[in-house]
């Protein structure tokens, strides 16, 4: 009896030194909320979202003071508390650019009603925004452990430092987070499919209200700082899009339009079925390898910012 409460005492101990070893070691979320508070004069440009554009848009490639602040598992909620947060912090800053991905108005943790095929990865993103960005989803104060939340790679750092961060290549220092094409899986082409929404389920409604005001958050913050809000769709392969709906995509034109009640100045680019993207520009169904990230990145500062 002894020796199992012995036991179990050392196996807390033990966790809770890998807890605080891990809250001492860089992360993509703890990084670019860092970057950003200790460059709030040199950006210029500002990038949030999910992985579409974490992984689609190489700051270093834009002739302006660019900073990639996006992640993966970035739901608007999160977008509209870092916009509110941090664009009226950075004093230069003229552009915002924001993704609008397909279906994406109903992803909530609150009123889950996506169909998923993978892993639902929720509670680890929740785990990461609420250590790492200070962004409580539920009830603010609770504490996320890593080892019990965390589905995703995110503790291999344990077995890393901070001084490698970037030899590790999870992003570089201007927070893109590239995607090599050489570790491209053979199924590639049917990973990352469009989500399914289940529209009978009681919870659509209210996510899609969720999110609709969220993005209105968005869109007001950058109408009141008088910063320029640039909507991208980003390219998707010819299997994402075979499964798109006409619902789906006349949807995204209504999140714009919401977005554009509150910001009517809000500049709105849809590249979802661009064909200037071909295979080699992919890494999976709708995320951009490296040479197709490069290639969008230089037809944003072309198209978008370039007037």
């Amino acid at each position: 009896m002894k020796r199992g409460a012995l036991f179990t005492l050392l196996l807390l101990l033990v966790c809770a030194g890998i807890e605080l070893y891990l809250l001492t070691v860089l992360n993509e979320y703890s990084y670019k909320k860092q970057y950003v508070e200790q460059h709030s004069e040199d950006i210029q440009l500002l990038i949030l979202g999910h992985s579409h554009v974490a992984n689609g848009i190489n700051p270093k490639l834009l002739d302006i003071g660019a900073f990639n602040m996006s992640n993966q598992g970035r739901t608007t909620y999160y977008d509209a508390v870092l916009a509110e947060r941090y664009i009226p912090q950075l004093k230069n800053l003229q552009y915002v650019i924001w993704p609008l991905g397909y279906n994406f108005q109903y992803s909530s943790y609150r009123y889950p009603c996506i169909h998923r095929k993978d892993v639902d990865y929720a509670s680890s993103y929740k785990c990461m925004y609420e250590k790492y960005m200070n962004i409580p989803y539920d009830i603010s104060g609770i504490y996320w452990s890593e080892l019990l939340h965390s589905k995703l790679n995110y503790g291999r750092r344990m077995f890393s430092s901070s001084k490698n961060f970037f030899a590790s290549g999870i992003c570089d220092t201007l927070g893109f987070e590239g995607l090599d094409i050489a570790k491209r899986n053979l199924t590639w082409q049917t990973e990352k499919l469009p989500f399914e929404v289940d529209y009978k389920n009681s919870n659509a409604d209210l996510a899609l209200a969720e999110n609709l005001s969220c993005m209105k958050r968005i869109a007001k913050v950058c109408k009141d700082t008088h910063v320029t809000l640039i909507v991208v769709s980003t390219p998707c392969y010819k299997t994402y899009l075979e499964l798109t709906t006409p619902k789906g995509l006349k949807e995204m034109q209504d999140c714009i339009d919401s977005m554009k009640s509150v910001n009517p100045m809000l500049e709105y680019y849809n590249y979802i079925n661009d064909d200037r993207f071909v295979e080699e520009d992919f890494f999976n169904s709708c995320h951009l390898s490296i040479v197709g990230a490069n290639k969008f990145t230089r037809i944003i500062a072309t198209e978008c910012l370039q007037r």
